[in-house]
């Protein structure tokens, strides 16, 4: 869409752009991580939706199978618990990382959002990393 404007006898042409955001927000992504992105629902928000389900449908079976057999659902825990962190490393990894495109592969996603979005996604894995550690610090030093 463009808009062109008369100022003064000079004849300018505005290209307004279409917003950057068909990328997605890795302060969305940070906060679905977070909170809930152990269950499978950071991937299904980048696209992944069966890795998503996967991710989801590891964890309920370690419900389901742990009265049958404790072994087999402690080995599904770890399982799920890798996979989980793994992802929660790439998040961090690629928020940290302050660009546009993704340096590590997580699900089809490689666009991110604008820049200024980037930034501030950047500032909150910062944040997070620092709490994360301040309360490491503390349990260790404060909490023994």
């Amino acid at each position: 869409m463009t808009k062109t404007h008369h100022k003064r006898g000079v004849h300018t042409r505005n290209v307004v752009m279409q917003s950057e955001s068909g990328g997605k927000s890795k302060i969305i992504l940070l906060l679905i991580e977070l909170f809930v992105g152990a269950f499978g629902f950071d991937r299904m928000y980048m696209g992944c939706y069966q890795e998503g389900f996967a991710k989801l449908f590891l964890f309920m079976s370690i419900f389901a199978l742990l009265p049958f057999s404790p072994v087999f659902a402690i080995v599904v825990l770890f399982a799920w618990a890798a996979w989980a962190l793994f992802d929660y490393v790439v998040v961090m990894f690629n928020a940290l990382s302050c660009s546009t495109n993704t340096p590590f592969t997580f699900c089809r996603q490689n666009k991110w959002g604008s820049d200024g979005e980037v930034r501030n996604g950047w500032i909150l894995a910062v944040i997070i990393l620092v709490l994360h550690l301040s309360s490491y610090l503390s349990y260790e030093f404060l909490g023994r």
